[in-house]
């Protein structure tokens, strides 16, 4: 018997790829997720560490084909949450 192939879609910065898993990883992913109900896939970030926008600053690096590493300072700064 085939294995069966499946299409999984992948954000990027620049997009979205596919990518073709088995029906087994598939599985094991759906498994993985089951365990973050809200989405949420995070550490705890340290007292002083600062707080970004991280969706808007994404958002942004896609708008101008950039990566995060190539914003400036005052780029970044605008992500800043107070």
């Amino acid at each position: 018997m085939a294995k069966q192939i499946t299409d999984v879609l992948i954000r990027t910065h620049k997009g979205y790829t596919v990518k073709k898993v088995s029906e087994n990883m598939d599985k094991q992913i759906s498994e993985f997720e089951e365990g973050f109900r809200d989405g949420v896939y995070a550490i705890p970030r340290a007292q002083k560490t600062p707080r970004m926008n991280i969706r808007a600053m994404y958002d942004y690096c896609c708008k101008k084909g950039i990566d995060p590493l190539e914003m400036t300072k005052e780029e970044k700064e605008q992500f800043l949450v107070k």
